[in-house]
C-alpha cells in the first residue's frame, strides 16, 4: 500500500517564502509555548502537552530522500482538541489568520502556528483521521506531476504502518499520546523536527538542550498561564531520549484541580455587562518531587461598545470587544519531600503584576494583580500602547485610545469587584490574612519600576471603590482598620475615605503620596472629579500640627503650604502645615488647590519666639529672610524690627537686638570685640547682611559703628584689660587711616583706643611716663612734634603714626596746641633748668629743645597771630639770652619779656643775643619792646655808568680832534685818531703792541694800514670801542662799497690784530655770500688769512654741488 495515490496537494497559497521569514521576525521564538497552547485552547482542548523528542528515526522508507534530514529530533505538542475543517485552511492563510472574524476566540490561527518555522522548516501534524506535512520551500516533499508542493494532507493508515512503503514517515508518531495508527484520534499532534542547517526561512539552528532550556523554564509562570484561559486545565511538558527504549519523561506539569461545571462554564462564556468571579487552584509538579498549589481568585467580564464614536468605529472595524479580567494570587504553598517531607511552606511573596493578552506580556505593571484585556497589538501580539505619545501615526493613536479605554474605562470597575469578593472571603474566614485591602491595594511600591500609566489606573480603581456601597458595608474595623488613627487625619464623619484609609498601612499611604509626585504630569490637571478626589484623601505628608504632633498625613483640602525650603519654628496656631520639599510639590498642591500660606504671615502671626535661641530658630529666621525677596523685603525686614524679633549671636544662646550684633567677618568688629564675643550675629544669617543692615545690624565700619568699636576699647581698659588691647586698638586706628575720609575726627577724638609711645629713650624716659597703652587722638602728638610737647603729651607709637593722607584731611591731627607747647617751655625752664643728669650729660638737646619750642611759636605767631602776652606773664624768664658763659642752666641767661628790647646795640642794656633776636615775631608777641628807626627815607636817583662810559667813549672816538688821542692810524695817507688806553683794554694785540716795544714809548704811536679802506678801518675801532659789529657797519654803510669787500677787509684786519671773535663772525658773513661763481675766490682768501672755518665751508660747498 502508498500513501501517494490517497494524497492531494495541500500547502500555503503564498508565494513567497520572505512572507513567513517576516512574520516571524515579530514572533520571538519563545512565543512558540504560548501560541500552540492558545491555539489548543480556542480548539476546546483541555490538555496540553509538550514533548522534546531527541530521538532519530529510520530513514530508508519514507516520501522521498529529501525528507530524510526531518527524522531527527524533533518538538512535538498535543491538545486533545479534534481540527475542524475550518481550522485546515485557515492554517493555510499566512498573513490572516482563520479566526481574525471571531472574537470570541482569543487566538488566531494561521499566525500564531508560524512561530514553529523558528525551528523546522518541515512542520507536519496529525489530527483526527489526518495527517499533514508543510514545505514552504517546495524542497522536500514529493513532487506531484513534476510540479513541487508546498504540503501534502490525507487520511493516514488504519490497520497500522508496517506495510505502508513510507512506514518510516509514520514512526515519529507512533506510541505518542496513545497514536497507534488503528483507530481515528482524538486530538491534534504537531511534530516541528529541528532544523539541522540554516535555509532561506531562517538561519538559526536549535540544539535538542536549547530547546530542553527553553520549555522548562515555562515553569516559571506556568500556573498563571491558565488565569485567562478558557478551556484548557492541564499543561505538561516532557522529554524523549535518544535512549534505545521509549519513555517519556515529566519535566513539569501543571493542573486545575476541582473544576466543576459551574466554574468551567464561567471561564467559557461571557456576556456584555457580566462579571464572572471564581477561583482556581493550580498545581505545579516539577523537579520530580517538589508540588507548588497556587490558589488563585478572577474576575472577568466583558463591556458593551464604548461611548466613544471613535472607539465604536475601530471595534466594529477590527471586530474588537471590550473583554478583560483581574487576578489575584490568594496563597501560594510549596511541599518538597526530600527537604521537609509533608511539609508545606507558605512561598515568598515575591509576586509581580503583569498585563496578560490571555498570557503574560512583557509589561510588567508591579499591581498586586494581574490584568488580562483584548489589548489592540500588533501580529505578535508582544507591544501594548498605552502610554501616551503625540509622536505615533493615526493607526497607533487609535490603537493608543482602545488601549487606554480597556485598561481606565473597563478594567478598574472588574478589580473593584474583585476587592469586594476577597474582602467577602476574608469575613468568612475563607482566606487567613487581615487587612486584604491593604495586601490588593491598586498601586505599586513607589520604589518598583512600573509604567506611568499605572498610577492611572489605581486612581481609577480607587474613584469605584469609593463609589462601592457594597465594598465599605462589607468593611468591618476587626478585621479591616489598622491602628494609626494619631499619625492619619479622619473626620468626625467616617466617610467613606475615612473607612477605607483605615485599611491602609502606612507604608500604604505613604507610597500613595510618592505615586503621586512621580505621576502628576501624567494625571494632567485637567481631570477635575480626579482632583476632587485626591484633595480629599489623608495622604500629604504633615508637616507641623500643633495639635497632634504624631500626625503624619492629611487631606490636601484642610492644610497650608509654604514656600519650598521654609524652615518653620514653634507654631502657636492649629493650623495644619503640609509638607512641601520641591517644586513638584508646589506644583500638585497649587492644583490641588491648597491653601498657600504667606511668610509674612506665619511670621508675624504664628511662632511663638523662644527666649534663648537653638538650632531650629537660626534655620527659622534664614529661611525668613531667605524668602524676603525685592517684592516683600522691605516689609519682612521691617517687621521683623517692628515685632522685636531678637537675633541669635555667634556664641551663646543669648537673643539680642539686631543693633547690637556685628559682622564676624569684618576683621575690625572681629579684632576690637574679641573672637569669642556674643557681640556677632550668628554666622548662618551673615549672608542676609544687605538686609539686616536696613534694620540696624552692623554689618559695616561706618561712622556711627566705628565710635561704638572706639567705646568698646575704652571699656575694656577699665577692669582688667585683655592681653591683646594694644592689638585692637591698633586693628581700628588702621582702618581708620585707610578710609579717614569716611570718619569724622571731632566724634572719636576724646576716646583713648590709640595705641602710644610707652616709654622714650633717654634723656626722656626719667619725665615720660605714660600708665596706659591707649589714648585719645586729642592727648597723643606726633613724634616730628616730640621736641615741643614730649613733656605735656604721649606720642604715636611707630605702628599708628598718621600716614599722609590722614594728614591731608585732618591737619591738626597729631599736632599740639599752643598752649600744650607754652607748658612744655615752661617746663623746660622750671623742671629740667634743675636737673644735674641734663645739665652734665644733655646740654645740647636741652637748648635744641628750647629752640625747636621759638620755631613753633615764631611759625604760629607770624602765621596765626598767636598773643603770648596772653599765656605768659611779662615778668616770666622763659627766653633763653645766651650771654654769660653761654651756659643755657644759668638762671641769668633766661629773662622775661620785660628784660629784653629789639635792635639794641650789643653792650648795650636788654641786649637781645643774635641767635634769640631773630624770633622777632614771637618776642614782639610776648611783649618785648624794639626800638624804632626814624621814618625818613633818602632818596638815590637812577644811574648806569656802564653806559655813560660807553657813549662817551664813542664820542671821543667820533671826535678826531680831540685831545685826549694818542694813536693814529695811517690808512693810505688818511689819519684816523684813537686812545691807546681804550685800545689796549679792549684787545690783547693793542695791550702788548702800547706797553712794549717803539710804540710805548713815542707819542703819538702811529700804525699804518695800506691794504683796507680807511672805512673798514673805523668800523674795527667802533667795535673795539664796545659798538655791535652790525651797527657798526651798518652807520657806515654807502651804496658804493659792497658788504663782501667791508667783510673781507674786517676779515684782514681781524686777521692782522688776533682778533678771534670778530674773525669767526666775518667767517659766518661771507659763508652767506658764497655761490658758484666765486667760491673759488674765497677760498684762495680763507687760505691766505687763515680762515680754516669758511675753507672747510668751501671745500664742501664744492663737493657737495659738483655735479651741478
Amino acid at each position: 500500500m502508498t500513501l501517494g495515490s490517497n494524497f492531494r496537494s495541500y500547502g500555503q497559497t503564498e508565494t513567497l517564502i520572505s512572507s513567513i521569514r517576516n512574520i516571524i521576525k515579530d514572533y520571538p521564538f519563545e512565543s512558540i509555548f504560548k501560541e500552540f497552547l492558545q491555539n489548543a485552547d480556542d480548539a476546546g482542548a483541555k490538555r496540553f502537552h509538550v514533548i522534546v523528542d531527541d530521538r532519530s528515526h529510520p530513514t530508508k522508507y519514507l516520501l522521498c530522500d529529501e525528507m530524510k534530514e526531518w527524522q531527527g529530533p524533533a518538538i512535538l505538542i498535543f491538545n486533545d482538541a479534534r481540527f475542524k475543517g475550518s481550522d485546515f485552511d485557515s492554517l493555510m492563510r499566512i498573513r490572516v489568520g482563520g479566526k481574525q472574524d471571531d472574537y470570541t476566540k482569543i487566538g488566531k490561527h494561521g499566525l500564531g502556528f508560524n512561530s514553529c518555522y523558528h525551528f523546522t522548516d518541515v512542520p507536519s501534524f496529525i489530527s483526527g483521521d489526518s495527517i499533514a506535512f508543510l514545505d514552504p520551500q517546495e524542497k522536500f516533499l514529493p513532487k506531484r506531476n513534476n510540479i513541487p508542493q508546498r504540503g501534502i494532507i490525507g487520511p493516514f493508515p488504519k490497520n497500522g504502518i508496517r506495510d505502508f512503503s513510507e512506514r518510516h514517515q509514520f514512526v515519529p508518531y507512533e506510541g505518542i499520546e496513545g497514536i497507534d495508527f488503528q483507530s481515528t484520534f482524538n486530538g491534534t499532534l504537531f511534530r516541528i523536527p529541528l532544523r539541522q542547517r540554516p535555509s532561506e526561512i531562517s538561519d538559526r539552528i536549535f540544539s535538542v538542550k536549547e530547546v530542553l532550556e527553553l520549555f522548562k523554564k515555562f515553569n516559571s509562570n506556568a500556573t498563571s498561564q491558565f488565569l485567562f484561559l478558557r478551556n484548557i486545565e492541564e499543561i505538561e511538558v516532557s522529554s524523549i531520549s535518544n535512549a534505545t527504549s521509549f519513555q517519556i519523561d515529566s519535566l513539569w506539569k501543571a493542573i486545575v484541580n476541582g473544576l466543576d461545571e459551574g466554574i468551567r462554564n464561567k471561564r467559557k462564556h461571557i456576556e456584555n455587562e457580566d462579571v464572572q468571579i471564581f477561583q482556581m487552584e493550580i498545581e505545579l509538579i516539577y523537579d520530580s518531587n517538589t508540588v507548588q498549589n497556587d490558589q488563585w481568585i478572577i474576575a472577568i467580564g466583558a463591556q458593551p461598545n464604548p461611548d466613544d464614536s471613535e472607539l465604536q468605529k475601530y471595534a466594529k472595524r477590527y471586530r474588537l470587544r471590550a473583554l478583560g479580567g483581574v487576578a489575584a494570587l490568594l496563597k501560594s504553598k510549596i511541599q518538597n519531600d526530600s527537604i521537609h517531607p509533608n511539609q508545606e511552606n507558605e512561598k515568598p511573596s515575591d509576586f509581580n503584576g503583569r498585563l496578560f493578552s490571555t498570557f503574560p506580556l512583557p509589561d510588567t505593571t508591579c499591581l498586586p494583580v494581574h490584568l488580562n484585556g483584548t489589548w489592540a497589538q500588533g501580529s505578535d501580539r508582544a507591544r501594548l500602547l498605552i502610554e501616551k505619545d503625540n509622536k505615533l501615526p493615526d493607526m497607533d493613536h487609535q490603537k493608543l485610545n482602545w488601549n487606554r479605554h480597556i485598561l481606565l474605562e473597563f478594567l478598574p470597575d472588574l478589580h473593584c469587584k474583585l476587592l469586594e469578593e476577597i474582602i467577602k472571603l476574608q469575613n468568612y474566614k475563607e482566606i487567613d490574612f487581615k487587612n486584604c485591602i491593604s495586601k490588593f491595594w491598586p498601586f505599586p511600591l513607589s520604589t518598583h519600576s512600573y509604567p506611568k500609566y499605572v498610577f492611572s489606573y489605581g486612581c481609577k480603581v480607587l474613584q469605584c471603590m469609593l463609589q462601592s456601597e457594597t465594598l465599605f458595608q462589607l468593611i468591618n474595623s476587626d478585621d479591616h482598620f489598622y491602628q494609626h488613627s494619631q499619625k492619619v487625619y479622619f473626620s468626625d464623619e467616617n466617610n467613606n475615605i475615612d473607612i477605607l484609609f483605615k485599611c491602609l498601612s502606612i507604608d500604604n499611604i505613604e507610597d500613595f503620596y510618592q505615586l503621586l509626585r512621580n505621576n502628576w504630569s501624567e494625571l494632567g490637571t485637567k481631570k477635575k472629579s480626579l482632583k476632587l478626589m485626591i484633595r480629599k484623601l489623608p495622604i500629604w505628608p504633615v508637616r507641623w500640627f500643633l495639635g497632634n504632633l504624631s500626625l503624619k498625613f492629611v487631606p490636601v483640602s484642610i492644610g497650608y503650604f509654604l514656600p519650598i525650603g521654609f524652615q518653620m519654628y514653634r507654631p502657636k496656631s492649629e493650623k495644619i502645615f503640609l509638607n512641601n520639599t520641591d517644586v513638584t510639590d508646589v506644583e500638585i498642591l497649587r492644583d490641588l488647590g491648597a491653601t498657600w500660606y504667606e511668610i509674612h504671615d506665619y511670621a508675624f502671626n504664628d511662632v511663638e519666639l523662644p527666649e534663648k535661641s537653638d538650632h531650629n530658630y537660626v534655620n527659622f529666621l534664614d529661611s525668613v529672610l531667605d524668602n524676603a525677596t525685592s517684592e516683600d523685603e522691605c516689609k519682612i525686614t521691617k517687621d521683623l524690627k517692628k515685632f522685636n524679633y531678637l537675633f541669635p549671636n555667634a556664641i551663646t544662646d543669648d537673643l539680642m537686638p539686631i543693633s547690637k550684633l556685628f559682622n564676624y567677618e569684618n576683621l575690625v568688629f572681629r579684632t576690637v570685640f574679641g573672637g569669642n564675643s556674643n557681640a556677632f550675629l550668628h554666622r548662618d544669617l551673615i549672608k542676609h547682611k544687605r538686609k539686616l543692615s536696613n534694620i540696624g545690624f552692623n554689618d559695616e565700619l561706618n561712622s556711627e559703628t566705628f565710635n561704638r568699636c572706639a567705646l568698646k576699647i575704652e571699656a575694656l581698659q577699665e577692669i582688667n584689660p585683655p592681653p591683646d588691647i594694644r592689638h585692637r586698638g591698633f586693628v581700628l586706628v588702621d582702618h581708620f587711616y585707610k578710609d579717614v575720609k569716611k570718619y569724622e575726627l571731632e566724634k572719636i577724638d576724646r576716646i583713648p583706643f590709640v595705641p602710644i609711645s610707652k616709654f622714650l629713650y633717654k634723656p626722656y624716659d626719667k619725665y615720660y611716663n605714660q600708665p596706659q597703652f591707649l589714648d585719645c587722638f586729642n592727648n597723643i602728638i606726633h613724634p616730628q612734634y616730640k621736641g615741643v610737647a614730649w613733656s605735656q603729651k604721649a606720642l604715636f607709637a611707630e605702628d599708628v603714626i598718621p600716614p599722609p593722607n590722614a594728614l591731608e584731611k585732618y591737619p591738626s591731627l597729631g599736632k599740639p596746641s599752643d598752649i600744650t607747647v607754652i607748658k612744655h617751655l615752661k617746663f623746660l625752664r622750671n623742671n629740667i633748668i634743675d636737673d644735674d643728669e641734663w645739665r652734665n650729660d644733655w646740654k645740647g638737646t636741652f637748648v635744641s629743645n628750647v629752640f625747636e619750642v621759638y620755631d613753633w611759636l615764631e611759625e604760629k605767631c607770624s602765621n596765626e597771630n598767636l598773643r603770648l602776652s596772653e599765656y605768659i606773664k611779662e615778668h616770666e624768664p622763659l627766653f633763653l639770652n645766651l650771654g654769660k658763659g653761654q651756659d643755657p642752666f644759668d638762671t641769668e641767661n633766661w629773662v622775661a619779656a620785660s628784660n629784653l628790647v629789639l635792635n639794641v646795640e650789643p653792650g648795650e642794656n636788654k641786649y637781645i643775643n643774635p641767635r634769640l633776636s631773630k624770633y622777632y615775631a614771637m618776642l614782639k608777641s610776648a611783649g618785648v619792646k624794639e626800638i624804632k628807626a626814624p621814618n625818613v627815607k633818602i632818596q638815590v636817583r637812577e644811574h648806569d655808568q656802564s653806559s655813560i662810559n660807553k657813549k662817551n667813549l664813542l664820542e671821543i672816538l667820533s671826535n678826531q680832534v680831540n685831545s685826549l688821542h694818542d694813536v693814529v692810524f695811517n690808512v693810505n695817507g688818511e689819519e684816523i685818531w684813537a686812545s691807546r688806553s681804550d685800545l689796549a683794554a679792549s684787545s690783547k694785540f693793542f695791550y702788548k703792541k702800547f706797553t712794549s716795544g717803539e710804540c710805548a714809548n713815542s707819542n703819538p704811536a702811529t700804525i699804518d694800514i695800506n691794504d683796507v679802506s680807511p672805512t673798514s678801518v673805523r668800523i674795527l675801532l667802533h667795535y673795539l670801542y664796545g659798538q655791535n659789529i652790525d651797527n657798526a657797519i651798518w652807520s657806515y654803510h654807502s651804496n658804493t662799497t659792497s658788504n663782501f669787500e667791508t667783510y673781507r677787509e674786517l676779515l684782514a684786519l681781524a686777521n692782522d690784530y688776533e682778533l678771534d671773535h670778530l674773525k669767526e663772525l666775518m667767517e659766518l658773513k661771507l659763508s652767506r655770500t658764497v655761490n658758484r661763481s666765486n667760491v673759488k675766490d674765497i677760498l684762495n682768501l680763507t687760505k691766505y688769512l687763515n680762515a680754516s672755518q669758511l675753507e672747510e665751508y668751501c671745500n664742501r660747498y664744492i663737493e657737495d654741488n659738483k655735479n651741478l
